[in-house]
C-alpha cells in the first residue's frame, strides 16, 4: 500500500510531500498538466526561505487516472489546493478508496473523524512536523482567518509592501482592532476560541497588538509568510474575506469591516 497521496503540487502539496518522502514515508504527488510533466523529468526544487539552501527531490508524480482507477490504495489523503480548486479535489478524492478527510491543519471535521486524525498526526508527525490537533477544526480555521486576513488587507492597501504596512501606524491600530472585534464577533456566534490565547487578543490593549504586528512585519519569515503567500493566492484571500465578512456581518465595529473590505477587493 502507497501510504500517502499528495494532491496539489503547489507550494504546499511540493513542500510537504518532499518532507515526507524524505523521511522514508511511501508518497505520491498528484499533478495535472504541464507542472505534471516537469516535475517527472526535472524533480521538485524546494528553497529555504530563511538560509537560502536549495536542493532537489525526486518522488513519484501520479496521474488523476491512475490515482482514480483502483489500483492504489493510500492510509492518508493530504489535499493542498487553493479554495477556487476545492471543488474539482473533492470530486477527485470522493472517488477514492476508504473516507477521505481533508487537512493541513488536524482537526476532526465530524464526530466520527478521531482515529482518521491520530493516524494522519502519526504519519505526519514522522517526518518531523509539529502537529496540533484540534477537537473540532472549524473554530480554529475561523480564529485563524480573522487573524490574517485584516492584516492581509493592510497589506495590499500599501501595494504588497511589507515596509510600508508596517510603518503605517493607524492601519496596524486598525487592524488589531479588527481582530479583536471579529473574535468577539466569532464568540457571540457561540464559536470558541482556538487556540486559546486568541482571547488575550480579544482582550489585550492596541498597544501592544501594535507592537506585536511591527517587529512581525520587518521579520524575514513575514516575506516569506504573508508577502509570498499574498501575492500566489489573491484570490483566495479576497473569497475568504467575502465569505468572512458574511459571515460576521452583525459584528460590531467599523475596523473589522474596513480592514476585511480591503482584503477583499
Amino acid at each position: 500500500m502507497n501510504e500517502v497521496l499528495v494532491v496539489g503540487a503547489g507550494i504546499t502539496g511540493g513542500y510537504i510531500a518532499a518532507r515526507l518522502f524524505e523521511h522514508g514515508l511511501g508518497v505520491e504527488l498528484l499533478a495535472r498538466g504541464e507542472p505534471a510533466v516537469r516535475l517527472a523529468r526535472e524533480g521538485l526544487r524546494l528553497r529555504d526561505g530563511i538560509t537560502g539552501e536549495a536542493k532537489t527531490v525526486r518522488l513519484p508524480i501520479v496521474s488523476e487516472a491512475s490515482v482514480v482507477s483502483g489500483a492504489r490504495a493510500y492510509t492518508l489523503v493530504l489535499v493542498c489546493v487553493q479554495e477556487q480548486q476545492r471543488v474539482t479535489a473533492a470530486e477527485l478524492v470522493s472517488q477514492l478508496q476508504g473516507r477521505p478527510f481533508h487537512s493541513l491543519v488536524i482537526g476532526e471535521a465530524w464526530p466520527e473523524g478521531g482515529e482518521a486524525c491520530r493516524r494522519a498526526q502519526e504519519i505526519i508527525g514522522s517526518a518531523g512536523f509539529r502537529v496540533k490537533r484540534y477537537q473540532p477544526i472549524l473554530p480554529w480555521q475561523l480564529c485563524h482567518a480573522v487573524l490574517v486576513l485584516p492584516l492581509a488587507g493592510l497589506f495590499y492597501r500599501h501595494g504588497g509592501v511589507l515596509s510600508a504596512a508596517a510603518s503605517d501606524r493607524q492601519g496596524l491600530e486598525k487592524v488589531v482592532r479588527a481582530v479583536a472585534q471579529g473574535l468577539r464577533g466569532l464568540q457571540r456566534l457561540g464559536y470558541p476560541l482556538r487556540p486559546r490565547w486568541m482571547l488575550l487578543m480579544a482582550i489585550s490593549p492596541t498597544w501592544i497588538g501594535v507592537r506585536q504586528l511591527n517587529a512581525l512585519l520587518g521579520s524575514h519569515f513575514a516575506e516569506i509568510a504573508l508577502a509570498g503567500h499574498g501575492e500566489a493566492a489573491r484570490e483566495e484571500v479576497r473569497s475568504m474575506a467575502r465569505g468572512l465578512l458574511h459571515l460576521l456581518e452583525d459584528a460590531e465595529g467599523d475596523a473589522l469591516r474596513e480592514m476585511l473590505g480591503a482584503a477583499a477587493e
